[in-house]
């Protein structure tokens, strides 16, 4: 029989994509206006903690996942879907530190700035004095894609303003 060719494989699962969805919306949302969903917040967050969450950004989909691809890397389209795959961006840490600090205070402030901390390190990795686009989704999280990226930039700079005006506040 002749072979089959390659299927590429699902991008997220519903579940996946309603989960970052759910959570990108949360940094905007005060608890109180959450609504029915309030009590889902916190399980939620977990679950981001728990599958999605490197020390250089959220991953695109769980290292759980039957088609995870742990590196970025190889030909254009091999690349095109590892970043959909399991690649850790970091331009997704905003929404998720805002969302720390919005359910867990104080805990969730320090919890923010060690993973701010963490990320800002790499400023001297790569095109010094800037942030990649994004990193492999396992350890060691190799800088890849674009060496100066800036919705990283942007994104962690907002972020950290965002928590200093907190703090100040």
């Amino acid at each position: 029989p002749a072979p089959r060719a390659r299927e590429p494989p699902p991008r997220h699962t519903t579940t996946q994509a309603r989960l970052l969805l759910f959570l990108q919306t949360l940094g905007g949302c005060e608890l109180d206006k959450c609504g029915r969903h309030r009590d889902l917040i916190p399980r939620l967050l977990h679950i981001v903690e728990r599958e999605l969450l490197t020390a250089k950004g959220l991953r695109s989909l769980s290292p759980s996942a039957p088609h995870y691809v742990p590196h970025y890397e190889g030909a254009q389209w091999t690349r095109d879907e590892a970043s959909h795959q399991g690649t850790a961006w970091s331009h997704l840490l905003g929404w998720y530190v805002d969302a720390l600090v919005l359910l867990r205070e104080d805990k969730g402030r320090n919890e923010a700035w060690e993973l701010l901390s963490a990320l800002l390190s790499h400023l001297d990795e790569g095109c010094v004095g800037t942030l990649s686009e994004l990193f492999d989704g396992a350890p060691p999280h190799t800088h890849r894609g674009c060496i100066a990226y800036a919705c990283t930039v942007a994104e962690v700079l907002r972020a950290e303003k965002a928590q200093v005006d907190r703090f100040a506040g």
